[in-house]
């Protein structure tokens, strides 16, 4: 494929397309009509700059292929600053915006500070429109220097390395390399090795390097895993540093500042114990809110994207023999996994701060070593001073297997009740605490869950869903799954509940056979075939569906069972009741879960004989009609003004942008891209909606209003 032009005689300059700091998020050329274009020409344009149509089409395709992890750019520091001859760049009705924007800043000094969506909300434009601002007050002061402080370059194009670069030596250590299991594990959104495809990254890979030319952004990869393969803690922790500072959402401004970030992250994490934030701040002549800050956003940037880190999981699996030897002795021993100058403790810290959903986080307790903790181990149920021990850990599996987790209380409830033994909460703690792999879910309520039970009823559920599923699915439908859930979890006489909703939704993200990306949207690491976790009804449902194109009625479901060995209407209403695989459209109607709302089969299906058009569908059949949506209040800590609700997927291609109170009661909401609704939360919190309650919101398209019908007025 061609490429655009980067040797002219024009000195290079900004193209006025992305700001850098747009630009730096570009993890692989854009293709084009004109070619294909890096970051690096984006800010060094050599020749005459796009036409409009051209820069057009980069800024669309660079959010087209970001989408899905818009929400990290939306917080980001524009980081433009505002310079004389601004007023010549922009035109009205831009132009009187952007002085009511800045009217409303202590200073234009201020300008650089704010984020994206910020500027974006404040100048009422599309996302396009604020890059394409951005990018031309950026240019009044952009210098071609700059460009090395700023762009990321993963150039994912055909390019192929010479064959005699990749010789049959090469070849035989990827070979070796890729085999680690670990490798496999890497999400495409991984923070150091993302790709482009969803394909396990060592399989993907051994078919790469087998090909007689290799692309060179396959063996840049491949050297990359390998050198991470053999590297030690420190050598890990300063790459894990050096792809944090770029995706952070605080920027350096240049690579000396770069560099001197990365070290600050070092020094934190690093060492023997790492180091307080007053000695960073002393080490590096700065302020500890300023440290706080810069290292606050680059810990962030790591905990929110899935990063693989095989030198700490491998570190964490061999402390857990030496956890009981004290830390400097402890440190000796795994000097070699350590590297030179590290401890157990400084890697620990880090572990805890990140949070990581590695291996590395089921060894975490087992392998403390810091002084004052005492080292896990497991418990000894045959103990003659706790002869209750064996009881317990005996009901908290049980618990575990049916719904993932488990609380003291209800252990302690059972020895009463069973053994006779009245115990409290810090005695029952200590010893869920020697457990291996105790992971605690929730402080307040005492929830907690062990490793090695992924396949509890819930991890059941949610597997039958993800194996029909078309797409990566957001927590809130998860938690839709399995509080309508009406497969029995337990025994009355256990009296088995299930367990609140911020619990379920912490004990998903434990699950090491499931991914997240920034959205909370979730999917299994491996693709899950619906033959190997379907009932035989379910997946006689199932398939019925697929070949009514995704709906049908339960008419056609029940001729599509009748007649199979072990299948009755009253085993299809069980699954239409409460099966994950079947999602109801309205009375008499179901659809595949998981996947985009078919409005064309669903058209055709009231063609077959369906006769009341359900609210998903009343602005096909009649755009006057409201629509009358369910929605659940966030149960978010966080001040209302700043917090969200979600619109379901079943409406996410039919509603947007902003709407109006029909009574003029509450201010305006606005459905973004992400499916948020803005301001909903806050409108619902004043008319007297209690956080996890559900109500309805009754959209009007035609109008562009909204309401909360049987509310009369603010509470």
């Amino acid at each position: 494929m061609a490429t655009l032009p980067e040797s002219l005689n024009t000195a290079p300059r900004h193209a006025q397309v992305l700001p850098s700091f747009a630009v730096g998020q570009m993890r692989r050329r854009l293709a084009c009509s004109a070619g294909m274009v890096e970051g690096a020409q984006l800010l060094a344009w050599r020749g005459p700059l796009p036409s409009p149509d051209l820069a057009k089409e980069i800024r669309d395709k660079f959010i087209q292929g970001r989408r899905n992890l818009f929400s990290g750019i939306w917080g980001m520091q524009v980081g433009v600053r505002v310079v004389p001859g601004w007023e010549n760049v922009l035109e009205s009705p831009l132009l009187d915006r952007f002085r009511d924007l800045l009217d409303g800043l202590a200073s234009p000094d201020a300008f650089p500070s704010m984020t994206l969506q910020e500027v974006k909300e404040g100048l009422r434009v599309s996302v396009a429109s604020a890059f394409e601002v951005l990018a031309k007050l950026e240019a009044l002061h952009w210098s071609a220097a700059d460009v090395n402080g700023v762009v990321v370059r993963h150039p994912i194009d055909g390019d192929l390395a010479a064959t005699d670069q990749v010789g049959q030596a090469w070849r035989g250590l990827m070979r070796k390399v890729l085999q680690a299991p670990w490798i496999d594990q890497a999400s495409p959104y991984d923070l150091r090795f993302s790709r482009d495809n969803d394909l396990p990254l060592g399989h993907w890979l051994l078919q790469e390097v087998e090909k007689p030319q290799v692309p060179a952004t396959v063996v840049d990869l491949c050297d990359r895993l390998g050198a991470a393969d053999g590297a030690d803690w420190a050598s890990e922790l300063r790459a894990i540093a050096t792809a944090a500072v770029l995706v952070s959402k605080q920027r350096p401004s240049g690579d000396k500042v770069r560099q001197r970030w990365i070290a600050m992250f070092v020094h934190r994490f690093g060492g023997a114990n790492g180091r307080t934030l007053l000695e960073v701040a002393n080490e590096f002549d700065m302020t500890r809110g300023r440290v706080r800050s810069i290292l606050g956003a680059m810990t962030e940037a790591v905990k929110e994207r899935p990063a693989v880190m095989p030198a700490l999981d491998r570190l964490l699996d061999v402390a857990v023999g030496v956890s009981d030897l004290p830390p400097g002795e402890a440190d000796e021993h795994l000097a070699e996994l350590l590297g030179p100058g590290f401890g157990l403790g400084a890697a620990l810290a880090f572990a805890e701060a990140v949070r990581s959903d590695s291996a590395s986080a089921s060894h975490l307790l087992k392998a403390r070593s810091q002084p004052g903790v005492a080292p896990a181990r497991p418990a000894e149920p045959g103990e003659g001073q706790r002869p209750w021990a064996e009881r317990a850990l005996a009901y908290v599996r049980a618990e575990c297997a049916a719904v993932g987790c488990t609380t003291p209380l209800r252990v302690a409830g059972h020895l009463a009740m069973e053994g006779g033994r009245a115990l409290g909460r810090s005695e029952l703690e200590a010893l869920f605490r020697s457990f291996p792999g105790y992971c605690l879910l929730d402080s307040e309520g005492g929830w907690f869950t062990v490793p090695g039970l992924d396949e509890c009823v819930i991890a059941v559920q949610l597997k039958k869903l993800f194996s029909v599923a078309s797409r990566a699915v957001c927590i809130d439908d998860l938690m839709v799954v399995l509080l309508a859930d009406a497969v029995p979890l337990g025994s009355p006489e256990r009296g088995l509940t299930i367990p609140p909703a911020h619990v379920l939704s912490r004990l998903i993200a434990s699950w090491t056979w499931l991914y997240a990306d920034r959205r909370r949207e979730y999917r299994p690491k491996q693709p899950i075939d619906p033959e190997t976790v379907l009932t035989a009804s379910e997946l006689a449902v199932y398939k019925a569906l697929l070949r009514h194109q995704e709906v049908a009625t339960r008419a056609e479901l029940a001729e599509a069972v009748a007649g199979q060995p072990g299948l009755d209407l009253l085993t299809l209403d069980r699954v239409l009741a409460g099966s994950p695989v079947v999602a109801k459209v309205e009375r008499g109607m179901y659809r595949i879960n998981g996947r985009p709302l078919p409005v064309a089969a669903i058209l055709a299906a009231q063609g077959r004989g369906w006769q009341r058009p359900d609210e998903a569908t009343q602005a096909v059949e009649d755009p006057n009609a409201p629509l009358t949506i369910a929605i659940r209040q966030s149960a978010s800590a966080t001040p209302a003004a700043q917090r969200a609700v979600f619109l379901p997927m079943a409406f996410q291609d039919r509603v947007s942008g902003s709407f109006e109170h029909a009574r003029g009661l509450w201010p305006a909401i606005k459905v973004r891209s992400s499916m948020q609704i803005a301001k909903l939360s806050q409108v619902a919190e004043q008319a007297g909606f209690h956080p996890k309650e559900v109500f309805e919101l009754e959209i009007n398209l035609r109008a562009r209003t909204y309401d909360l019908p049987g509310v009369a007025q603010a509470a």
